[in-house]
């Protein structure tokens, strides 16, 4: 699985063997008009900066460092399930902040297998570059986390014994006890080892992403 898809929750199914991560059975963050926008458009979710997209190349010859995701003008988020022609969609909501923060509602059989109606997990986002309309068009995200993770070589051990200010530990991940512990955690996780990773807007999707959702293959890909 790539970090990519990983990192913002699109596998749903592993999404929770990550650990380590804040979560929340209510949501923290409500959408607004007020909120950062995302360039709509194909996007890449990239590895690391030397990795390169040839955005004239349809996405099943995209380097394995890239991972394609697809922004609505609704802000929904659209990624390619692994080795699959299906798309999975997430809707974040994001806050203006230092760093932005985002928001995911799991999939309800997820919380439910977790023992609860709703799960909701974060990410954090820099903006890197906005385009003339002030849509963001790269960024660097990252998961927000409890807290830095063991070093002392025990095993089975998946969340962290030294959690940030303000954050309580249930099993492998944490919640928040408010929300200025939840953007503390945010800004904090940004150094922990797994660090951030890259992503930008490569180009507007073409005739194969239609009625808002994708639809087949993905080549034809309209110019910036």
């Amino acid at each position: 699985m790539k970090a990519a898809k990983i990192a913002l929750g699109f596998a749903c199914g592993l999404a929770l063997s990550a650990c380590n991560m804040v979560v929340s059975s209510e949501p923290w963050l409500t959408a607004s008009v007020d909120a950062p926008v995302m360039k709509p458009g194909l996007w890449a979710m990239l590895e690391d900066e030397d990795c390169e997209v040839d955005a004239d190349l349809a996405l099943e010859f995209w380097p394995d460092c890239a991972e394609a995701t697809v922004i609505s003008d609704d802000g929904s988020w659209y990624s390619q399930k692994e080795d699959s022609d299906e798309w999975e969609m997430i809707t974040p909501v994001l806050e203006y902040d230092d760093p932005v923060i985002g928001q995911i509602e799991l999939p309800k059989e997820i919380a439910a297998k977790e023992g609860g109606e709703a799960l909701f997990l974060y990410f954090a986002l820099q903006p890197e570059r906005y385009d003339s309309q002030g849509k963001i068009s790269a960024m660097r995200y990252w998961l927000v986390q409890c807290g830095p993770l063991s070093t002392s070589g025990r095993t089975g051990f998946r969340s962290t014994d030294a959690p940030f200010d303000g954050l309580t530990v249930h099993e492998d991940n944490c919640e928040a006890e408010s929300i200025e512990a939840l953007r503390n955690a945010a800004a904090l996780s940004l150094d922990l080892p797994d660090g951030s990773k890259p992503a930008r807007w490569i180009s507007k999707t073409g005739a194969w992403f239609r009625g808002g959702t994708p639809a087949g293959g993905a080549s034809g890909f309209e110019e910036p």
